[in-house]
């Protein structure tokens, strides 16, 4: 049997083998880089090569070998990581038009995606980067996370007139790619991420949900592995008001403006408070929370990983606009709640304390 469409995944790890599965089932001739040889990785590639997807200079040089024998058609990369930056390389290489080095940079880099923002006059989290600790930390309330982070939501403090211990300074440099630190203003409120699809032959930008991501800082300190830190998120949005939706609404629309040759999953959070929306991250990786459990909420017939991988290939895809009339879905401590007053009534216990 022929496979006529040839992708290359970035990485076979739990959030992208779910992609390589879907494309193996569809028939495609599936190229996979990864930093170990997974049963899964190797049982759904045709071709399967060794290596990190964070290293682009060897990234690179796989690609010549690649270029050699096919001719790609896409690139598969789900990482907010240091891996996007080889991708956008890879993509360049292979002179597709989808993930540009402008997009990497903003997904790669927290004060690259501030600058971007500022240029174009989107309120964003006032922001500067650091490459050593300090003895004194400016009056106020201020955040400091890695600046390229490796891994999400980890090593994130909350700093209040006080001084960061040497040692977790030195997790906040580790965890970032650049070995830097990101300074913010810490501003007080919720995180809400927009997502979308965008669909690769008519670039019709489609609303997914709208998303309430409940993060919390636990004795200053913010960890995806507590559940008390980082216990769920939700959808439709609560607890923001109209003018809100509007203007995140209205920030999304003009940053994938930025980016018109990009189609497929992205997301863009923002902090909301006081009628007032601060940008802060955007994202080609959509975490398996929303993917395997409220997606499917929503549209049950379908996989969103089918869906993205058909996109790719430039076949027709379902209609999965999104409807404001369906029910409320919420994970909780990896428990999924549909019941509204329910769910607010429990991580209404988180908002007190914080």
């Amino acid at each position: 049997m022929t496979k006529n469409f040839k992708l290359i995944f970035f990485g076979a790890g739990t959030n992208q083998i779910s992609y390589v599965k879907s494309s193996f089932f569809k028939k495609n001739y599936n190229i996979v880089i990864h930093n170990e040889p997974d049963t899964k990785a190797l049982k759904y590639s045709d071709q399967f090569f060794l290596g990190s997807v964070y290293d682009k200079k060897k990234v690179l040089n796989i690609c010549k070998k690649i270029k050699k024998h096919f001719i790609i058609n896409d690139i598969v990369c789900r990482s907010t990581g240091p891996s996007v930056i080889s991708a956008a390389a890879a993509f360049k290489f292979f002179k597709i038009n989808r993930v540009n080095n402008e997009l990497a940079k903003c997904i790669y880099s927290k004060y690259y995606f501030h600058k971007f923002l500022k240029k174009r006059n989107i309120p964003s989290l006032q922001s500067k980067l650091i490459k050593k600790n300090r003895s004194i930390y400016p009056k106020g309330k201020w955040v400091l996370k890695p600046d390229c982070p490796i891994y999400g939501k980890l090593f994130i403090f909350k700093i209040e007139n006080r001084k960061l211990s040497n040692n977790n300074f030195k997790l906040v440099k580790k965890n970032s790619d650049n070995k830097k630190g990101n300074l913010s203003k810490y501003i007080p409120g919720l995180d809400v991420s927009v997502i979308f699809f965008i669909e690769k032959r008519s670039k019709k930008k489609i609303l997914l949900n709208i998303i309430n991501e409940w993060n919390f800082f636990l004795k200053n300190k913010m960890d995806i592995y507590n559940y008390k830190s980082v216990p769920g998120l939700s959808t439709p949005e609560i607890l923001i008001t109209s003018f809100e939706r509007k203007k995140i609404l209205q920030y999304s629309k003009k940053i994938l403006a930025s980016f018109p040759d990009y189609y497929g999953l992205i997301s863009i959070s923002y902090r909301v408070n006081e009628n007032k929306v601060y940008a802060y991250e955007i994202n080609i990786n959509i975490e398996k929370r929303y993917t395997n459990i409220i997606f499917p909420s929503f549209h049950d017939k379908y996989s969103l990983y089918d869906i993205e991988v058909s996109n790719l290939m430039g076949t027709k895809i379902p209609k999965i606009e999104y409807n404001k009339k369906k029910k409320f879905v919420g994970i909780l401590n990896n428990k999924k709640i549909v019941n509204k007053k329910d769910y607010l009534k429990k991580i209404k216990k988180y908002l007190d304390k914080n």
